[in-house]
C-alpha cells in the first residue's frame, strides 16, 4: 500500500492518479483520494481526471462572522485535550491560533500540539501566552500556509460564468 501512496522521482503526479483511477476501474472498486488544496491544481489542468473524478471540497472556515464562531467553538474545544492555563487563554489569542490555523482543523490540532511542546522545552506544567507565540508559524510557513489556502479558495470560487462566457464568445456553444 506503501507504493500506492507515493511517486516516483520524475514521476508526473496527474500520471499516477490516472494509474490509481485505472486500476479502481478494474477492480470495480471506489477509491477515496484525499489531498491538499496543491493537488487541486493535477485535476483543474487534467480533463481526464476532472471527467473520470467525483471531486468533493471540504472546505475551510471562512473569514465570515457565522463561521468564526464555529471555528472558535471547533479550536476551544481541540484546546481542552492540551493543558492550558485557561480556556480562556484560547479565546483571548484567537486571532494567533487563527492565523495559525487559517480556517483548518488539522492546523488548530498541529498548533495546540507545538503550544504543547514549547510548553515542555519551557519546563512548564501549563501552556501560557508566551508558548502559544512560540508555537507560531514563521513568517516563510505562514505566508506558504496562506498561499496555499488562497490557492484553495480559487479552486472553489473560480469565476466559470465567466469562463464559460469566454468559451461561448469563441465559437463553442453549449446548444444543440
Amino acid at each position: 500500500a506503501g507504493a500506492m501512496c507515493s511517486t516516483k522521482r520524475g514521476t508526473v503526479p496527474s500520471q499516477h492518479i490516472l494509474s490509481c483511477m485505472e486500476m479502481a476501474e478494474e477492480t470495480n472498486s471506489v477509491w477515496i483520494v484525499f489531498g491538499t488544496p496543491p493537488v487541486g491544481k493535477v485535476w483543474e489542468k487534467h480533463d481526464e481526471i476532472s471527467r473520470r473524478a467525483v471531486i468533493v471540497f471540504i472546505d475551510r472556515y471562512r473569514e465570515t462572522p457565522e463561521d468564526q464562531k464555529d471555528c472558535a467553538r471547533l479550536a476551544l474545544t481541540i484546546g481542552r485535550s492540551f493543558p492550558f492555563e485557561t480556556e480562556q487563554l484560547i479565546t483571548k489569542h484567537l486571532d494567533l491560533v487563527q492565523a495559525n490555523g487559517a480556517g483548518i482543523c488539522g492546523r488548530y490540532l498541529n498548533f495546540f500540539q507545538r503550544c504543547d511542546e514549547a510548553r515542555e522545552r519551557a519546563g512548564r506544567a501549563k501552556i501560557g501566552a508566551d508558548d502559544m507565540w512560540a508555537a507560531s508559524l514563521t513568517t516563510t510557513d505562514l505566508d506558504s500556509l496562506w498561499a496555499s489556502v488562497r490557492d484553495f479558495d480559487s479552486l472553489l470560487v473560480a469565476d466559470r460564468a465567466n469562463n464559460i462566457r469566454k468559451q461561448i464568445r469563441r465559437g463553442w456553444s453549449a446548444k444543440s
